[in-house]
């Protein structure tokens, strides 16, 4: 498991920040971050539970991605401009 870097956070792309705004107002938190995996320029913020609101409101080159492996985790979005997901886990 990777730390939460406060630098990751911040780097996160323009199009995929208000949904994670949202996500953390909806109560849901921040577990881990990483980058460079799966591509050279991805960045990754993971969330404890599923996405409550974000699906919601993804913006265009937004995409969703259900996952659902135990291995790794339930659903992201993507942004495929930069690469950044926002990722959540299967909770409890």
């Amino acid at each position: 498991m990777h730390p939460v870097d406060k630098e990751c956070v911040d780097e996160l792309c323009q199009e995929l920040r208000p949904l994670l705004q949202a996500e953390l107002a909806a109560g849901n938190s921040i577990v881990e971050t990483w980058k460079g995996w799966p591509q050279k320029d991805s960045l990754y913020i993971m969330l404890a539970t599923p996405f409550s609101v974000a699906c919601d409101s993804a913006p265009p080159g937004v995409r969703f991605v259900a996952v659902d492996d135990a291995h790794y985790w339930k659903s992201e979005l993507v942004c495929d401009r930069t690469h950044h997901a926002l990722a959540c886990r299967f909770g409890r």
